[in-house]
């Protein structure tokens, strides 16, 4: 199943420059000019939106807002200054994140006051928080093998892997496969965006491919971390993989890999390869994620993290109490999240920091998360989904049913620009070996704003 998120910026309300007077008790008039805001329309994140408005001859200044902002009616002494004919004000707000699907429109007014008089102006403007609003195409992926492994660097592109060494391309034209490891499984994958678009995978015998524009590489064997008495640890499944996505076009690609022993393997590649194999106290790792070189995360499978801050990994200590974790993803801001088969979501930050660790439950075995910037998507079993805008959960305003015992492999997100908004999210979802013969679902949806 592909979903899919874009959109553009629509300008919402207006800017009212033309002045408002009335008399006041003074002898003067007042008039209030020029009332805008910093922006008119902020994308779903929210942000910072700062009130600015010319006065004169008035003693108080109210700024109300619908629906309701904190902080809000807030009224301030707008009286002018000695010598001067008016005063300028400046009222900076933040405008929550708005995880619905409809936008929702704020609508401000400024009421200016004189002193000792009933006589008054107001002048309204609006600022519009867009919201996300979804719809869904289905395709077909066009291959008999099981999808193991998704990653999108642009929301134009996605590239996929799977069963009998098997990897592809989902584009709006549809899937492009092609036979890459001769030798088995391929188990995971991920992209840096770029051009051109750089990726590595990691298969079931301990190899790892790179794609480096439209070419794979052949299998290499991944160099085994060092173990008890001399003896170099035999390297597992590499079943978890991710690539830093904002890393300067100066510095080295880096990408991080995780196998069902216990290790990390982190590649740093700048002309050559090199890999710092890692050796820890953990039984498996069900996800890796990382910021920047020196802010990586890897969390195993009965809920234990450890941090990477450049140099050394922290011990493990316990994120997820529940146990059943299913993956980890960080947005290139340093937020994280964990997810279980419990239904958990644990969102804690890259640095490993314990004080702003915070948990939800959902219900739902989750299969899978990725964020980006101020967003994130997490894939229910069940064909649910819920968002993360900015600090806010919703579930998404359309679920897709499992057909026929299908799972969802995957899901993951592209952010190609904050402004106009053009964000992609994309999950398969896929039959198993289980399902009976002819009732396979191989598609993906894609959900548009």
């Amino acid at each position: 199943m592909l979903l899919r998120l874009t959109g553009a910026v629509a300008i919402a309300g207006g800017l009212a420059l033309a002045p408002t007077l009335a008399s006041a008790s003074s002898g003067g008039r007042i008039a209030i000019t020029g009332f805008h805001a910093s922006s008119l329309n902020l994308q779903p994140v929210g942000g910072k939106v700062t009130l600015t408005a010319v006065v004169t001859n008035a003693a108080t200044c109210t700024f109300s807002v619908s629906p309701s902002v904190a902080g809000f009616p807030l009224t301030l002494n707008c009286a002018n200054a000695s010598g001067k004919t008016n005063r300028t004000l400046h009222v900076a707000t933040i405008l929550p994140s708005n995880a619905k699907s409809a936008a929702i429109h704020y609508s401000w007014s400024l009421l200016a006051k004189p002193q000792g008089s009933s006589a008054s102006v107001k002048k309204s403007i609006k600022v519009t928080v867009d919201g996300y609003s979804w719809r869904a195409v289905q395709q077909n992926l066009a291959t008999q093998t099981l999808v193991a492994g998704l990653s999108c660097p642009t929301t134009s592109m996605c590239v996929m892997v799977a069963s009998g060494g098997y990897a592809g391309t989902l584009t709006s034209t549809g899937s492009h496969w092609q036979k890459v490891d001769n030798s088995t499984a391929l188990l995971s994958v991920s992209c840096a965006p770029g051009t051109p678009v750089f990726c590595v995978a990691g298969d079931i015998a301990g190899n790892y491919l790179v794609l480096n524009g439209t070419t794979w590489s052949s299998p290499f064997a991944m160099p085994p971390a060092p173990g008890s008495g001399g003896k170099p640890d035999k390297v597992g499944k590499l079943g978890w993989t991710d690539c830093i996505r904002n890393a300067p076009k100066s510095s080295a690609k880096t990408c991080l890999l995780g196998d069902d022993t216990g290790h990390t393997y982190l590649l740093s590649v700048a002309g050559k390869i090199t890999i710092y194999p890692e050796r820890h106290d953990i039984a498996r790792v069900a996800g890796v994620s990382c910021t920047s070189p020196t802010a990586c995360v890897a969390v195993a499978q009965n809920g234990d993290a450890m941090f990477f801050e450049g140099a050394t990994w922290s011990a493990p200590h316990s994120l997820d109490a529940f146990g059943g974790v299913t993956g980890v993803s960080c947005a290139p801001n340093g937020t994280c999240l964990l997810v279980d088969n419990t239904g958990s979501v644990v969102t804690f930050p890259s640095s490993g920091a314990s004080t702003t660790i915070s948990h939800s439950r959902h219900g739902v075995n989750i299969r899978g998360s990725s964020c980006v910037d101020g967003y994130c998507l997490v894939a229910g079993a069940d064909g649910s989904f819920y968002q993360v805008v900015g600090s806010a959960w919703a579930r998404s305003p359309k679920s897709y049913l499992n057909l026929y015992g299908a799972v969802v492999v995957g899901v993951s997100c592209a952010l190609d620009k904050a402004s106009p908004l053009l964000l992609s999210c994309t999950s398969i979802i896929q039959a198993q070996a289980s399902s009976k013969k002819g009732k396979d679902f191989k598609g993906h949806v894609t959900l548009l704003k």
